[in-house]
């Protein structure tokens, strides 16, 4: 057995239950998505698809149909990790849920030389074991305003090794916010949850804190910032960008620090770059993919595919008709004859459903903003073309647009 087996195999170790550190379900802290990796996990601002279930569950309120997401990642030798997530935006409110598993191939059990038997540090027993990791989660998000979206994750947890396993839950909490047409601002509290019992021993879950910012530059062009921290470990940061080329071609670089994760200590392990692209396929089939090498142990490469299907999410307008009544005649010794209102085409009206919702200057919030109105407001619809804008006319005559996810 070489040295580079020993550290591999000593590698595995650390996202196994428990692991050589102390830590349990330590594989919650392996990134989910080909996008969010090739951004170094620069994405707790920027979630907005189906992996928003493990960087930040309010990104999911921002899925306007419904998303598939499949991961496949090529760990280091005979290491693999999955991930399948489905997200389904019903009204006011988006359900997803998804599988992350870890698993290995066999490899051989390896024991410290402590009675001087053998020619090394470390000797091999002959006998074969396996390792598997699973999170099954369910999470709801749903928008509180136009630009404040909130979510909850709740996971289960399961790990195996040989023929002991262990069990637990835990809950991730985000919080999402537009302040401008550009700048995102994120934070997410992950994996809060009683400790994990394994064997004899309950061993802490890997609580992890984050917090991001994200700002658009021009329409195809995303720089993104992320801070995190995992208990007992140091501050991580991180940067990515991404540029699209066109509506069918992405490119993506990052760069971060690396952790204190105990991994550091071995030579060459982490870079702390990574890159990626994206390619459309169509109009709802999207391909990922994201490489990052680890130096002495090896690339990884990591490959998404997400597609939408389904209608999308807008909600049923109700009519409201405006009753035009004719003028009553009169005149002199003449009873005044009063006429029945006369048939005209109803005219389609919205009610706004929350607070502050902006009205843009085009169907989209990349336009200027050109005014906000209040719930309750109700507003004549002159165009609805456009899925997911209504064009709206205000009291004083400004013509505008709203989106219709905020209006009923």
């Amino acid at each position: 057995m070489n040295f580079k087996s020993i550290i591999l195999s000593l590698c595995f170790l650390i996202i196994l239950p428990v692991g050589v550190f102390g830590a349990a379900a330590a594989f919650l802290k392996m990134d989910v998505g080909a996008r969010p990796q090739a951004l170094g996990g620069a994405y707790t601002a920027l979630a907005n698809d189906v992996t928003s279930i493990y960087w930040n569950p309010a990104g999911l309120a921002r899925i306007n149909q419904p998303e598939f997401n499949f991961m496949h990642n090529e760990w280091f030798e005979g290491i693999n990790y999955e991930f399948v997530g489905v997200a389904y935006p019903v009204e006011d409110l988006t359900f997803a849920t998804s599988v992350t598993y870890l698993y290995m191939d066999e490899i051989k059990e390896i024991l410290r030389d402590t009675q001087g038997y053998g020619n090394g540090r470390y000797w091999e027993t002959g006998k074969l074991f396996t390792a598997e990791n699973m999170a099954l989660s369910l999470a709801f998000a749903q928008a509180i305003e136009e630009n404040l979206f909130m979510g909850v994750n709740f996971k289960y947890i399961y790990e195996t090794i040989e023929d002991t396993s262990a069990s637990g839950f835990a809950v991730d909490l985000g919080i999402l916010t537009k302040p401008s047409n550009k700048l995102g601002l994120g934070f997410v509290i992950c994996n809060v949850g009683p400790k994990i019992k394994f064997i004899k021993d309950e061993f802490a879950l890997p609580l992890t804190y984050r917090a991001g910012m994200s700002y658009q530059l021009g329409r195809n062009f995303n720089i993104s910032f992320d801070i995190k921290k995992i208990k007992d470990e140091k501050i991580d940061f991180s940067a990515g960008i991404e540029s699209w080329f066109g509506e069918w071609l992405a490119l993506r670089f990052s760069g971060k620090t690396n952790s204190d994760n105990k991994l550091g200590k071995f030579k060459g392990l982490s870079t702390g770059m990574s890159a990626g692209c994206g390619f459309k396929l169509g109009n709802s089939v999207l391909v990922d993919y994201a490489y990052t090498p680890y130096g002495d142990l090896g690339d990884t490469h990591k490959l998404s595919i997400s597609t939408k299907f389904g209608t999308k999410r807008i909600p049923t307008p109700k009519v409201k008709p405006i009753k035009v009544y004719q003028p009553i005649k009169s005149y002199e010794g003449a009873k005044p004859e009063i006429t029945k209102p006369l048939k005209k085409p109803e005219i389609l009206t919205v009610r706004v459903k929350m607070d502050n919702v902006a009205i843009w200057d085009g169907p989209g919030s990349n336009y200027q903003r050109i005014a906000t109105v209040s719930r309750g407001t109700e507003l004549p619809v002159l165009d609805t073309s456009k899925k997911w804008y209504y064009k709206v006319m205000l009291e004083d005559g400004t013509i505008g647009w709203i989106c219709s996810t905020f209006v009923e």
